[in-house]
């Protein structure tokens, strides 16, 4: 959050839909960190509270998988911002001698319309199905027993596709190196505007180049600890907690299927 912020005049002199798009990034990155203060102020109550039955921990699949959601949509919008700016610049690149001057409304509308509805159809189209709404839960989590497999497959999915963008924008930042090493020797032969161009299109893609590892970093540590704890079936540390409290009501709770506990991402 912070070196997003730190670098968040680095987009001014940027073409103005690559703006928008960094814009909307910051913005998403903001809604990123009120969706975790929701989800883990809301674990801390659940901490803070006592009950003398401890099955009054459990809540609503409902109200844990919509808790969880509201992070996973501002993550894949993030993610997704990256995915739509490297598209903008793949443009940008390909139409370098007149992009300067063009105001592709359309195509900013497109990207935009791309965000959402990959953000909220993995959550909602995606994973809703096959959600077991009658399993309690102990805190927000987007995981059940009968969508551990969906789970698994889309934080696969994830990863790589984030590593795809990565190395693909840096094959674009190549390309546009290559060309603007090209066009000074031509000089006489190039505008200024095709010149300007290509070195906006470095600027914006060496945003992206940190933006986007920061991103990577953080997704992949979160997703292999999720993908373990899906896979292997751990139970997490706060579980502890609960069972000291269970341990009077262990009869009371034969009746209960097994409950798992996963950590919110």
């Amino acid at each position: 959050m912070a070196f997003v912020l730190r670098n968040s005049q680095l987009h001014r002199r940027l073409h103005g839909n690559a703006k928008l798009l960094c814009i909307l990034h910051y913005i998403w990155t903001i809604g990123l960190c009120i969706a975790y203060i929701i989800n883990y102020g809301f674990n801390l109550i659940q901490l803070s509270m006592s009950f003398s039955n401890p099955c009054e921990y459990l809540i609503p699949t409902s109200l844990s998988f919509n808790l969880a959601a509201t992070v996973m949509i501002f993550i894949l919008l993030q993610m997704t911002s990256m995915i739509a700016l490297a598209i903008e610049r793949t443009v940008a690149t390909i139409r370098y001698e007149k992009y300067e001057n063009e105001k592709n409304i359309i195509l900013l509308i497109l990207l935009i319309i791309l965000q959402f509805a990959v953000s909220f159809l993995i959550p909602y189209v995606y994973l809703i199905p096959s959600t077991n709404w009658e399993q309690p839960a102990v805190g927000p989590s987007l995981v059940t027993d009968d969508n551990l497999e969906k789970n698994q497959i889309f934080t696969i999915a994830f990863i790589v596709s984030e590593l795809v963008v990565t190395i693909y924008i840096y094959a674009l930042r190549y390309l546009n190196y290559y060309r603007r090493k090209a066009v000074r020797k031509w000089n006489s032969q190039s505008g200024l505007s095709t010149r300007y161009q290509l070195d906006e299109n470095i600027r914006a893609l060496n945003l992206i180049v940190p933006l986007i590892w920061l991103q990577f970093i953080f997704n992949f540590t979160t997703a292999v600890m999720v993908y373990i704890i899906v896979a292997v079936g751990f139970i997490l540390f706060f579980f502890e907690f609960y069972s000291s409290k269970m341990s009077e009501h262990r009869k009371k709770m034969n009746g209960i299927d097994e409950v798992r506990v996963f950590s919110m991402i």
